[in-house]
Protein backbone atom coordinates (compact mmCIF):
# COMPACT_ATOMS: atom_id res chain seq x y z
CA UNK A 1 0.00 0.00 0.00
CA UNK A 2 1.28 3.66 -0.76
CA UNK A 3 0.88 5.98 1.97
CA UNK A 4 2.47 8.98 3.61
CA UNK A 5 5.71 8.81 5.33
CA UNK A 6 6.28 10.55 8.27
CA UNK A 7 7.08 13.30 6.67
CA UNK A 8 4.32 13.77 4.02
CA UNK A 9 1.15 15.55 4.80
CA UNK A 10 -0.82 13.31 2.25
CA UNK A 11 -1.02 11.99 -1.27
CA UNK A 12 -2.70 13.42 -4.36
CA UNK A 13 -4.05 11.16 -6.46
CA UNK A 14 -4.77 12.38 -10.37
CA UNK A 15 -7.35 10.04 -12.41
CA UNK A 16 -6.30 11.36 -16.11
CA UNK A 17 -4.56 9.70 -19.19
CA UNK A 18 -1.04 8.71 -20.32
CA UNK A 19 -0.41 11.90 -22.42
CA UNK A 20 -0.78 14.01 -19.28
CA UNK A 21 1.02 11.38 -17.76
CA UNK A 22 4.09 11.88 -20.51
CA UNK A 23 3.98 15.67 -20.31
CA UNK A 24 4.47 15.64 -16.34
CA UNK A 25 7.59 13.45 -16.59
CA UNK A 26 8.96 15.60 -18.73
CA UNK A 27 7.98 19.20 -17.10
CA UNK A 28 9.59 18.07 -13.65
CA UNK A 29 8.09 18.09 -10.31
CA UNK A 30 5.75 21.06 -10.02
CA UNK A 31 5.40 21.54 -6.04
CA UNK A 32 7.82 22.86 -3.66
CA UNK A 33 9.78 20.15 -1.41
CA UNK A 34 8.88 21.34 1.67
CA UNK A 35 4.84 20.99 0.52
CA UNK A 36 5.91 17.29 1.31
CA UNK A 37 2.85 15.82 -0.70
CA UNK A 38 3.24 12.45 -3.01
CA UNK A 39 1.80 12.73 -6.43
CA UNK A 40 0.40 9.44 -7.89
CA UNK A 41 -1.48 9.44 -11.54
CA UNK A 42 -4.03 6.62 -12.30
CA UNK A 43 -3.51 6.92 -16.15
CA UNK A 44 -5.91 4.00 -17.38
CA UNK A 45 -8.97 3.45 -14.80
CA UNK A 46 -6.31 1.38 -12.90
CA UNK A 47 -2.42 1.56 -13.44
CA UNK A 48 -0.73 4.47 -11.22
CA UNK A 49 3.04 5.61 -10.97
CA UNK A 50 4.93 8.72 -9.60
CA UNK A 51 5.66 11.04 -12.72
CA UNK A 52 9.33 11.59 -11.10
CA UNK A 53 11.27 9.53 -8.90
CA UNK A 54 11.62 9.39 -5.27
CA UNK A 55 14.55 11.81 -4.08
CA UNK A 56 16.12 9.39 -1.86
CA UNK A 57 16.37 6.32 -4.08
CA UNK A 58 15.49 7.00 -7.70
CA UNK A 59 12.81 4.23 -7.24
CA UNK A 60 9.03 5.33 -9.07
CA UNK A 61 6.25 4.65 -6.94
CA UNK A 62 3.66 2.53 -8.60
CA UNK A 63 0.96 -0.50 -8.55
CA UNK A 64 -2.58 -1.15 -9.49
CA UNK A 65 -5.67 0.21 -8.14
CA UNK A 66 -7.36 -3.54 -8.83
CA UNK A 67 -4.84 -5.03 -5.99
CA UNK A 68 -6.78 -2.73 -3.59
CA UNK A 69 -9.70 -1.74 -2.10
CA UNK A 70 -11.59 0.93 -3.88
CA UNK A 71 -14.82 3.11 -3.69
CA UNK A 72 -16.24 5.75 -4.51
CA UNK A 73 -18.50 7.93 -2.07
CA UNK A 74 -19.43 10.20 -5.03
CA UNK A 75 -18.07 11.68 -8.45
CA UNK A 76 -14.86 13.70 -6.20
CA UNK A 77 -14.67 11.62 -3.31
CA UNK A 78 -13.35 8.21 -2.51
CA UNK A 79 -11.89 6.00 -0.04
CA UNK A 80 -8.79 3.23 -0.27
CA UNK A 81 -8.01 0.06 1.63
CA UNK A 82 -4.47 -1.30 1.36
CA UNK A 83 -2.56 -3.75 2.75
CA UNK A 84 1.44 -3.97 3.68
CA UNK A 85 3.56 -6.08 5.33
CA UNK A 86 5.25 -4.16 7.87
CA UNK A 87 8.35 -4.67 10.14
CA UNK A 88 8.23 -8.01 11.70
CA UNK A 89 6.12 -9.31 9.35
CA UNK A 90 3.27 -7.43 10.35
CA UNK A 91 0.25 -6.50 8.38
CA UNK A 92 -1.19 -3.80 8.56
CA UNK A 93 -4.41 -2.33 6.51
CA UNK A 94 -5.61 1.05 6.46
CA UNK A 95 -8.33 2.77 5.14
CA UNK A 96 -7.85 6.38 3.71
CA UNK A 97 -10.28 9.17 2.36
CA UNK A 98 -9.48 10.45 -0.84
CA UNK A 99 -10.13 13.38 -3.26
CA UNK A 100 -10.85 12.62 -7.06
CA UNK A 101 -9.33 15.12 -9.56
CA UNK A 102 -9.88 14.64 -13.25
CA UNK A 103 -8.63 16.75 -15.68
CA UNK A 104 -11.26 18.64 -17.73
CA UNK A 105 -8.90 19.69 -20.77
CA UNK A 106 -7.93 17.41 -23.74
CA UNK A 107 -4.25 17.10 -23.96
CA UNK A 108 -3.04 18.76 -27.41
CA UNK A 109 -0.40 17.18 -28.96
Amino acid sequence: MIEPTKDQIGILWFFTNPETLKILKVSGPFLPKEEKVSILIVYDDNNFISPWPREKDGVYEKGKLEEWEWGNETDTEAWYEGTKCGLGGIVETRMEQAVRIYSSQKVIK
